[in-house]
């Protein structure tokens, strides 16, 4: 997986044409610096060409450097102490509080077995709960007991599911790793989950929100979620538009995060040629030109288009 990457990278992010073009560039400037001495110094030039492959050496592994494709991209928000960063990583390696998206009822024995579950809800079962969805799921409905989400049913028919609001939010910590669940998508007839773009905008909205008023200020993980069992039909680089423009509109009215880490999966990177280049420099020119509005609520967090 690592090789691939790199090979992706390398040749897909055209890291490659850089290092040729600084390399001949590196090459033009040494070749100027020896022409100047040797006009000057006449003498020094034949020590400098007993040492010219290891000038040579050096300038290939430092252009080599420069060119690597960069796995983390940092920026600063304007006028905001918090910042996005944009990293190739497993979401589970990541330090911070991860933001695990499930549907509006709560129910992780939809997941089937948790072992061969490749969602974020999945792999939250099989790395911290034993593989056993029944673990989640009770610590699920003691969050869900307390009185503050009493609001948030939607529907709660005799006999039915209850049915939670789009965007419900719910802390769960374990092992000293904070999980904030989102209730992303709704259930079809066959109960399988669904959304929509209009559900993730909304469903970050809530989020931020829930979070600025009832999270932990420090490190927040979001990973590209509705493009899986979501089935939401947009583009993982759009949905990675959507998180940054909702983050920045979210801290308008205060900063309540550290950092918000958005995480792309190597294998995603791969399978779905994602231009990570192209998505950093959305995020920069967004963090370096944010707008904020000062009137905002619950029910706005999506930033202009």
């Amino acid at each position: 997986m690592i090789l691939r990457l790199w090979l992706f990278r390398w040749f897909g992010s055209k890291a490659y044409k850089s290092f040729l073009i600084s390399m001949l560039a590196y090459w033009g400037i040494i070749s100027l610096i020896v022409e100047i001495i040797n006009g000057l110094f006449p003498g020094v030039v034949p020590i400098l060409l007993s040492y010219r492959w290891y000038i040579l050496i050096l300038g290939f592994f430092y252009v080599f450097y420069k060119s690597w494709p960069r796995s983390s991209f940092v920026y600063q928000i304007s006028d905001r102490d918090t910042s996005i960063e944009l990293k190739i990583a497993d979401a589970f390696t990541v330090n911070g509080a991860l933001v695990v998206p499930t549907n509006n009822l709560f129910d992780t024995e939809l997941l089937g077995d948790p072992a061969k579950a490749p969602s974020i809800e999945g792999q939250l079962i099989q790395q911290f709960f034993d593989g056993n969805s029944d673990y989640l799921k009770m610590e699920i409905d003691r969050q869900l007991s307390k009185d503050e989400y009493k609001d948030e049913i939607q529907s709660n028919d005799d006999g039915q599911d209850i049915v939670y609001k789009t965007g419900t939010t719910i802390r769960i910590q374990k092992n000293e790793k904070i999980f904030y669940l989102i209730a992303l998508t709704k259930l079809n007839e066959h109960r399988r989950a669904y959304g929509s773009e209009e559900y993730l905008k909304l469903s970050l909205a809530r989020l931020w929100y829930w979070i600025s008023e009832r999270g932990d200020k420090g490190v927040l993980i979001a990973p590209i979620f509705g493009t899986g069992h979501a089935r939401i039909k947009i583009k993982r680089e759009e949905v990675i538009k959507s998180i940054v423009r909702s983050f920045i509109a979210s801290c308008s009215s205060k900063t309540y995060c550290d950092n918000l880490v958005i995480v792309l999966n190597p294998r995603d990177v791969i399978s779905h040629q994602i231009d990570v280049e192209a998505i950093a420099s959305f995020i920069e020119y967004s963090c370096k030109y944010a707008q904020f509005d000062l009137d905002i609520k619950e029910n706005i967090g999506t930033g202009l288009s």
